[in-house]
């Protein structure tokens, strides 16, 4: 298997316009008016932005709807969408309905941060790796258990709904952290009765800023710029760093991709912020005309232009100008026309 250092990834832009000599002409060929499709909440912030703008340069208007990465992707494979984002990767038996075949496009890069609410501790907590699994299996429930510093108060774990692929891209550092014992899924079964169980990043940051002693996790995109309260994580290294875009980079710098673009050791990275993930576009291989094909091509040339700037501007970790020609290219190459 081919592997690629995914060095792509960077959290700032210059040039971005000239990054590849995007020309602007292929807009005069015959492309359908409108796609449509489904994206998560990890990375709408950015989809927005995307899609707005790509519509009002374009006059292509893009017509979405928001759901989980698990209802997401069941659109995918009943084809009532021309594209997906999700930040759960489809898995093998997802991929087997996938009749029209499947092409994946890394966009958004962010951390998952921790969250907390502790009203009588001290603005710095620091959670080790093993706490971490402890706090997340129901092993640990009070805060002076993480640290001796902390206030006699019990935790109070407030979780993500049924097919978030937030629970995803966190479940999958527990799995990395625990060799395999707890299960990387969209529906985790935490084995301990939770506080709390909400849909979105907004519904479990309110959760927790209600309840004193609680904690979840969010996307370091939304904490960042709702300025939550962020626990300090240890990686791989000993480190204890915070879910800032600097160290989600830095993190990301350390994964690789496969021949078809698919991150891999991105579940406990050797640097940086450790619970880390990337949202994907993910697009048919087979398209019923040419003229949605062509849409398809275009709007994947305007995203890996246009898209790392947005990125940057909301706190997310875009790819660098020499790898998104590659990333283009693949998604344009592997494109077909198949009624």
């Amino acid at each position: 298997m081919m592997v690629v250092k995914a060095s792509s990834w960077r959290r700032s832009l210059t040039a971005t316009s000239l990054a590849f000599g995007l020309s602007l002409s292929w807009l005069t060929t015959a492309v359908a008016q409108s796609i449509s499709g489904v994206v998560t909440s990890f990375g709408l912030p950015a989809y927005r932005r995307y899609f707005e703008e790509y519509s009002e340069e374009t006059g292509v208007k893009v017509n979405y709807a928001v759901r989980s990465s698990a209802g997401s992707i069941e659109r995918f494979i009943d084809e009532s969408v021309d594209f997906i984002a999700s930040d759960a990767p489809p898995t093998g038996a997802e991929r087997e309905r996938m009749s029209r075949g499947l092409l994946l496009l890394s966009t958004v890069g962010n951390g998952v941060a921790v969250i907390y609410n502790l009203r009588e501790a001290p603005p710095d907590i620091k959670i080790s790796r093993e706490t971490l699994v402890k706090i997340f299996t129901g092993k640990i429930g009070n805060w002076n258990q993480v640290s001796p510093r902390l206030p006699n108060r019990k935790i109070q774990v407030v979780v993500h709904g049924e097919g978030s692929g937030t629970n995803f891209i966190f479940t999958r550092h527990l799995r990395a952290l625990t060799d395999g014992e707890i299960k990387a899924t969209k529906d985790p079964e935490w084995g301990f009765n939770v506080f709390a169980s909400r849909d979105g990043d907004a519904a479990v940051a309110s959760a927790v800023a209600l309840n004193n002693g609680a904690i979840g996790y969010v996307e370091a995109n939304y904490a960042l710029s709702h300025n939550l309260s962020t626990a300090r994580l240890q990686n791989k290294k000993g480190e204890y760093v915070r879910p800032t875009v600097d160290e989600s980079h830095k993190a990301l710098l350390t994964t690789e991709w496969d021949e078809n673009f698919t991150l891999l050791k991105i579940d406990d990275p050797d640097e940086g912020y450790p619970i880390i993930g990337t949202s994907m576009l993910i697009f048919y291989q087979k398209y019923p005309n040419a003229e949605i094909a062509q849409a398809i091509k275009d709007f994947v040339s305007w995203v890996t232009s246009r898209g790392p700037e947005i990125n940057t501007e909301l706190f997310y970790v875009a790819l660098s100008p020499s790898e998104r020609p590659r990333l283009r290219d693949y998604i344009h190459n592997n494109i077909t026309i198949s009624p």
